[in-house]
């Protein structure tokens, strides 16, 4: 018997080829994967593999020249970590490829790129000069000058490559001259969505065409046609209205295909966005899955512990909150070694980094071997306190535990479901923000250059998807397919490519899947409105309360009685960030000459914020938006008024009820008071006809203030106009808001009936709970 290597792209394969040989009581071949084959077959001598975190650190040093700046990266460590992916994955592709800088100058016809092409050139040869110096070999530099590992080659007597991708230019060269010693076969699907790699094999001297599967061998340049691979008859196509009904589908078509006698381990989900896992197995009551891709370890409360504490030390008023009983009795600038800050880590008392037992707690997370490793890499490093918890960080986001529920229907992606065959797909989210996905990022080079440098375009990466998804179909002997149609979401447009548009079939999800009938308490309220006990005189109201009492029993219930925490918004967030900047800005030490002055203090204390994208981009949209806040607050200022309090407390009782609230500002002029209240949104619902008024804010600031009779109240819309929006009709409002605290103080129940205004609940965070509208 030939001592013949089979080599898979993925170790998954390998697992289900060894099933498949012990069910039918067969000989196990040597297998591999492709990953371990290509560090096993060339030769590095001494050299070791450099790991990620050591790559952006020596990626740093060898940026230490004049003309990287050119480049804008930021050589902050924890900013240029980020932006050292970008470099790497571009050095990755052009050096497997196989691609030098002198063929992408050429390439660029116009010169768009030249220069920083000329920066990027020095910046990898002298990133290449200290890795080596030091020991270290990386992936990109290994097309250039390996050598043949002859004693693992000729341990065997041949080599079956199975292939589902592409293969790069390094590849199919370190193939061929493998083939020069050793017979070497690949088998591979040929489709309308690999004709890269048919153009490919059939210049090296073979004629494949498309829809077929083939043996190739290239040390005999001979190929065998195994049969045609083409066969979507078994193929269902279904759409739903909202993203979370199709967990309830798949649910039922899973129970479906295992009573018509379908092992549920041959049963395979696919996710096209990974995320989506998430939900998936929250509502996973009976532990049928099991997640291939494993469990984010950011999902883990001891990341979110570590996470809110990195956002604290950047000056994030939300995770003050979180950890607010943390007390710091250190120096956040002190530069410390590794050992010490995670001593440090363990005297904050957080988990897991508090138990005595550390590395058992480790190890129970399988973190213990990139701790140690971690301690290894830096063990000659001191940095201060910040910048080390942004690297661990950065170790653990990339951390997966293994699900070990052991359901026995399988959840992947497409990725890793390569090579595989199932009884049964069932593909989710076939939507066209996910199938294909792939990433339309390049910092570096434009679509034109790529194609003229043959370096693979946005199209080459989405018809590598399909390739997976058109060979995963094919093997299977059923497939189903859904997808979100709605007012964002659309079919994929690669379903109407693969003809598969005429099986699209609506079906009515079965909801009641997804809740088990011990949680019908909150998931089947929607059914029944309940009469509560409640004494109006026992609660505090604020002008928050009232309104979602006015508005909605319901919502009422949920969040005031049952104190169910709804998700904070973006335009929530946005206006808590923005009221509190505004409190330290504009309070009674102010003192601007100009509007251009309150806009430098504006950004001094957004400077203060946690830096991310999304907050540069709304730095500069603020700027311009807020231009004619801080203009009219100039003119209002130069008029005579005085700040007196911003952010100022309020409480008290008005007709026998409690009330507390936090007033924006109150500015004084002569005997005269203006209370304001900032809007990062509209101010239209305090000045509605009075019949529809549930917004009470001003009134109830009113009666808790001690502040006389000349006053008056107004709204600043900051994000619009900037203008005072003074409050109408206030005579008729307080005469309406006493009405109604007379009647509400005699109620000691109330019925949690839903608002009869449906566009209310487009809007509502509990729409879930009540089965209103799009709930997701």
């Amino acid at each position: 018997m030939q001592n013949i290597l089979h080599i898979y792209p993925t170790s998954r394969v390998i697992r289900e080829q060894k099933k498949l040989f012990a069910k039918n009581d067969a000989m196990l071949p040597k297998m591999v994967t492709v990953s371990d084959f290509l560090q096993r077959c060339v030769n590095f001598g001494n050299y070791k593999f450099i790991t990620p975190l050591q790559r952006a650190l020596y990626l740093k040093k060898a940026s230490d020249f004049s003309d990287f700046k050119r480049l804008k990266a930021d050589l902050n460590l924890i900013k240029f970590y980020s932006h050292s992916k970008d470099f790497f994955r571009f050095f990755e592709e052009i050096s497997l490829e196989k691609v030098s800088f002198n063929k992408l100058l050429i390439a660029d016809s116009y010169a768009e790129f030249s220069k920083d092409l000329e920066v990027l050139e020095e910046l990898l040869n002298r990133y290449k000069d200290l890795i080596l110096k030091d020991g270290f070999i990386d992936k990109i530099f290994i097309p250039h000058f390996f050598k043949l590992n002859l004693n693992y080659i000729n341990s065997f007597d041949g080599f079956v490559f199975y292939l589902e991708g592409f293969l790069t230019k390094f590849e199919i060269d370190l193939f061929l001259e493998i083939a020069k010693y050793k017979d070497f076969k690949i088998k591979l699907n040929t489709t309308k969505y690999n004709k890269k790699m048919i153009d490919l094999f059939n210049s090296l001297g073979f004629d494949l065409k498309e829809n077929r599967s083939y043996e190739i061998n290239l040390s005999t340049k001979k190929s065998e046609f195994l049969k045609n691979s083409i066969d979507f008859s078994r193929i269902e196509v279904t759409k739903v209205k909202s993203r979370i009904e199709q967990i309830a589908l798949i649910t039922a078509k899973i129970q479906d295909y295992v009573n018509s006698g379908i092992d549920a381990q041959n049963i395979v989900v696919i996710v096209p966005n990974e995320q989506f896992a998430k939900v998936l197995r929250e509502f996973d009551n009976f532990k049928n899955f099991n997640f291939a891709m494993g469990i984010d370890y950011k999902e883990f409360a001891s990341f979110r512990e570590l996470n809110q504490l990195y956002k604290l030390i950047n000056g994030d008023e939300y995770a003050k909150e979180f950890l607010k009983d943390l007390k710091f009795d250190f120096s956040l600038t002190k530069k410390v070694d590794a050992n010490e800050f995670f001593n440090i880590l363990k005297e904050l008392n957080l988990k897991p980094y508090s138990c005595k037992s550390f590395e058992k707690e480790l190890q129970n997370l399988d973190l213990d071997r990139k701790y140690f490793n971690f301690l290894e890499i830096f063990k000659n490093s001191v940095f201060d306190f910040k910048t080390w918890l942004f690297l661990w960080l950065e170790v653990l986001k990339e951390h997966k535990i293994d699900d070990v529920r052991s359901g026995k229907v399988t959840v992947m992606g497409v990725l890793e479901s390569r090579a595989l065959e199932f009884d049964a797909v069932i593909v989710i989210d076939f939507n066209q923000n996910y199938v294909p996905a792939v990433s339309n990022k390049d910092r570096f080079l434009n679509s034109a250059v790529r194609k003229s440098a043959n370096l693979p375009t946005i199209k080459d990466r989405q018809d590598l998807q399909k390739h997976y998804y058109f060979n995963l179909f094919n093997r299977a002997k059923n497939v189903f397919i859904t997808y979100t149609q709605s007012e964002d979401l659309i079919a994929s447009n690669f379903l109407f490519e693969l003809n598969l548009d005429n099986k699209i079939k609506n079906y009515q999800a079965p909801l009641e899947l997804l809740f088990p009938k011990e949680s019908f308490y909150i998931s089947n309220s929607h059914e029944i409105d309940t009469e509560i006990s409640f004494n109006p005189k026992d609660f505090i109201w604020s002008s928050s309360s009232l309104k979602s009492y006015l508005r909605c029993k319901r919502e009422f219930f949920y969040r005031y009685i049952l104190k169910i925490k709804e998700p904070i918004s973006l335009e929530i967030k946005d206006g808590l960030i923005l009221h509190n900047i505004f409190s330290k800005i504009l309070n009674k030490n102010s003192s601007y000459k100009d509007a251009n002055e309150i806009k430098k203090a504006f950004l001094k204390e957004v400077a203060l914020l946690q830096e991310s994208k999304e907050l540069k981009f709304k730095t500069l949209l603020w700027s311009q938006m807020l231009e004619d806040f801080f203009n009219k607050q100039i003119i209002h200022l130069k008029s005579g008024w005085k700040i007196w309090q911003s952010e100022y407390s309020v409480s008290g009782t008005i007709e026998g009820l409690k009330f507390s609230g936090r007033v924006d500002r109150i500015d004084l002029k002569d005997d005269f008071s203006l209370i304001i209240d900032y809007k990062s949104s509209s101010s239209k619902d305090a000045n509605v006809n009075i019949e529809k008024l549930i917004d009470f804010q001003m009134v109830i600031y009113s009666k808790l203030l001690d502040i006389g009779k000349n006053r008056d109240f107004a709204f600043i819309e900051v994000l619009k106009s900037g203008d005072f929006v003074y409050l109408k009709d206030y005579e008729e409002k307080e005469r309406k808001f006493i009405e109604i605290l007379q009647e509400l103080s005699q109620k000691n129940k109330f019925i949690t009936s839903r608002c009869e205004d449906f566009s209310i609940c487009r809007n509502c965070a509990y729409r879930l709970l009540c089965h209103r509208g799009e709930y997701l």
